[in-house]
């Protein structure tokens, strides 16, 4: 017996020593792993803040997208490149994933690269955008150099990472499909919207032919809006225009830097980057009354004035919002010039707009005028704009409202007969203001905030008028005006990270 325990003598020291140099090489996987998770996490982070410096710049267009993308993209790596490696590490950059999202509700588009760069697949290339608002960003596999898994042969780890942001209008306002003239000017009261039997009441001018105010915009499919089925013949004409009146056009435009012919995106299906809106052949009566007032429109959807929670008033039948423009102004401002901090002319001093003051002649006409009357805040934003001055005025609850709301101002002058391109040169915010209707011979003319006889009884009124103010851009707090873009205006999208 004592020469078999010599021989077993210094057995359990070899099994500890295999059993050592396997829990070694299992923590060396695991430091492995750590430092790929760890990547990883990185390699999400640059994706995500890729993508939003992407769509916060959106107002810009798709080329400064991309680039934002891969700027920010670049900065949050933990591997430093060269340009040169940079450019080579994107251009064999390939989504695999765009052809999965895309058979389902999806229509991510591969983004064009910079200039000089050549990719390998440019179906799939690692930026993409959905017409309808959604920037994708794909980081390029990052490899994790190993430091034990060298001995089981793995030399590196691979991790990559994506990430998808939203554009969304700023509020519940949306872009409505209603356009305005190069040469509007701000804190003017415009006809929006007038149908070829207008009233001619100011500040509308009657019948025209060819368009009265009303753009023509397809129905993309939105998949945040629920997935409905897209129409991009943008027929039947009235029914499509209802439901951009009430819900916003529901594809992403932005503006167009010259006004060219030669370089216009279109608003055709499934064009990214639209900056081209076309103009509707005339004022459909139905889909405008429709989707301001009446219903009922496609989708479940409620009329636009009818939308929000502030106080309604009757309305030849109808719920209207009647909340006015005026008591969103800071009862803090004081008058004074345009230089001093928190100055605002008198006119735009909000205790003024009180019944119980006395009745002025706001508008110049030879009439007096009720404080609280759509003549006072036309005389306020003339002021403001005619005195030179940048004080933030309105609340941004504002944009909670459903008059509230931002409209293309095109390089053009006017909109121009029907089936008329326009090109964008800016947006501005714009409050939906006064409405018309008649009956025969007799009308109702309804301003938020005033009084009338609204509903004179009768079944038979037909929407004739939309008014509204352009507001000027410096009167807005920042959440409602946003960066401002080239060529002027407010900037209408904000960014949100989707997934």
């Amino acid at each position: 017996m004592k020469g078999v325990a010599n021989r077993e003598r210094g057995a359990a020291a070899i099994t500890i020593a295999l059993m050592l140099i396997v829990l070694i090489g299992m923590a060396a996987i695991a430091v492995d792993i750590g430092f790929g998770f760890n990547e990883r996490r990185q390699d999400q982070t640059s994706a995500d803040l890729g993508v939003m410096a992407g769509a916060i710049d959106a107002i810009a267009g798709i080329d400064t997208m991309r680039d934002q993308a891969l700027s920010y993209a670049e900065k949050n790596l933990t591997t430093a490149y060269s340009p040169a490696q940079w450019q080579a590490l994107w251009e064999q950059c390939v989504d695999t994933e765009l052809a999965t999202l895309n058979a389902g509700t999806w229509n991510f588009q591969a983004v064009t690269p910079p200039a000089g760069w050549t990719v390998t697949d440019p179906a799939n290339w690692c930026i993409s955008f959905d017409p309808s608002g959604f920037l994708r960003v794909r980081v390029p596999d990052q490899a994790t150099a190993t430091t034990f898994g060298r001995v089981l042969g793995v030399n590196a780890i691979s991790t990559n990472a994506d990430a998808i942001a939203r554009t969304p209008t700023v509020g519940s306002g949306g872009i409505r499909p209603f356009g305005l003239g190069n040469n509007v000017a701000e804190g003017s009261h415009e006809c929006i919207s007038s149908g070829p039997t207008g009233l001619a009441t100011d500040p509308c001018t009657g019948s025209a032919s060819g368009n009265f105010g009303t753009l023509s915009a397809p129905l993309f499919g939105n998949p945040a809006l629920g997935g409905y089925a897209p129409n991009c013949n943008a027929a039947p004409a009235d029914q499509i225009l209802a439901v951009n009146i009430s819900a916003g056009v529901d594809h992403f435009v932005t503006i167009d830097g010259d006004g060219l012919a030669a370089n216009e995106i279109l608003d055709e299906c499934y064009n990214p980057g639209v900056d081209t809106l076309n103009t509707d052949t005339g004022f459909p009566n139905k889909g405008a009354a429709e989707g301001l007032v009446t219903g009922p429109i496609q989708r479940g959807l409620t009329p636009l004035i009818q939308q929000g929670t502030n106080a309604k008033r009757d309305v030849v039948g109808y719920q209207l919002d009647d909340r006015p423009l005026w008591s969103y102004l800071d009862p803090s401002l004081a008058a004074g010039g345009p230089n001093p901090a928190g100055s605002v002319p008198a006119s735009c001093v909000a205790s003024t707009f009180n019944n119980g003051m006395s009745d002025f002649d706001w508008n110049g006409d030879g009439t007096l005028d009720r404080p609280e009357s759509w003549q006072h805040i036309s005389r306020c934003l003339q002021d403001y704009v005619a005195g030179g001055f940048s004080t933030v005025m309105f609340d941004s609850l504002m944009q909670d409202t459903p008059r509230f709301g931002y409209l293309p101002q095109f390089w053009e002058a006017t909109l121009g007969p029907g089936n008329k391109w326009r090109h964008i040169q800016r947006f501005k915010a714009v409050w939906l203001q006064g409405l018309w209707f008649k009956d025969g011979p007799s009308w109702v003319e309804f301003h938020p905030g005033e009084s009338c006889a609204c509903n004179p009884g009768g079944a038979n009124w037909a929407l004739k008028q939309l008014s509204g103010f352009v507001l000027p851009d410096a009167a807005l707090p920042d959440e409602l005006r946003g960066d401002p873009p080239p060529f002027g205006g407010v900037n209408p999208y904000t960014a949100e990270l989707f997934r």
